[in-house]
């Protein structure tokens, strides 16, 4: 081999050298660059609860988890009953985190946390800080997000200590819809005296079995009992909703 042959061979050699060296160059900048520019993120293990007893015979039974992740990005995955889930959020941004039960696509009232509210435990594995959701914090992550769509910040309300007056005023704080606490908050006419437990009618429900809508009455037999208002229960296979009025008159319809 010539010396000018030898002496292109390796000026070729120190070429791809040099180009390798400025691509990892580049490539180390350019992650460099995406970690200062991206939120600060944070992971989470959601701690998902068990199914009350009284949906227990109710098919195909699932969580749809939704929450916003370090972009702001709305997210879902679904995951069984009383298991866990890791995600990532920014970090200290608050948002609602919710588990939407479903039954063959049919929803239930949800579970949820408030983030970063419901991190007060403190409990971490490792690196991860673990959040249980649970029924109360279903009912404030739901009324979290009824503000936020009507473009109120939900952190200018307690939202957590309302609900908590709210379940000691009552069995069930799902006898108000949390869409009429929203309209209240924001025109300033909420009164913690909507939560009571008020009169109830006894109503012999069709004969099937038939689980409450909401988490919270126990596993229901053939005769429940229900204060003025519409009320919705799911079967295996059907819907059912019950009308009482002030009177106790009772009307069903089911689908």
């Amino acid at each position: 081999m010539g010396l000018a042959q030898g002496c292109t061979i390796y000026m070729k050699a120190n070429h791809g050298l040099i180009f390798g060296l400025v691509l990892a160059a580049l490539s180390l900048l350019f992650i460099a660059c995406e970690q200062i520019s991206r939120p600060n993120s944070h992971t989470l293990r959601l701690s998902l609860p068990a199914a009350p007893s009284s949906w227990a015979f109710l098919p195909e039974l699932e969580l749809e988890v939704s929450w916003r992740d370090e972009k702001g990005t709305c997210v879902m995955s679904r995951a069984p009953f009383g298991t866990a889930l890791t995600i990532t959020v920014e970090r200290g941004v608050p948002q609602a985190i919710l588990a939407l039960p479903l039954s063959r696509g049919r929803a239930l009232r949800p579970a949820g946390i408030l983030y970063p509210e419901g991190l007060e435990r403190g409990e971490r594995e490792g690196d991860i800080d673990l959040c249980h959701l649970d029924w109360l914090g279903g009912y404030s992550a739901n009324l979290w997000r009824l503000l936020e769509s009507r473009g109120v910040d939900p952190c200018s309300f307690d939202l957590t200590r309302l609900v908590d007056e709210a379940s000691a005023r009552c069995s069930d704080p799902w006898i108000i819809e949390p869409y009429e606490v929203a309209r209240r908050l924001v025109s300033s006419s909420f009164r913690l005296s909507l939560y009571k437990n008020g009169d109830s009618f006894p109503v012999i429900l069709p004969d099937s079995a038939w689980a409450p809508e909401s988490p919270f009455p126990p596993a229901t037999d053939s005769i429940v009992s229900l204060p003025a208002g519409l009320w919705r229960f799911l079967g295996s296979q059907n819907e059912l909703f019950v009308s009482v009025d002030e009177q106790g008159e009772i009307a069903f319809v089911r689908f």
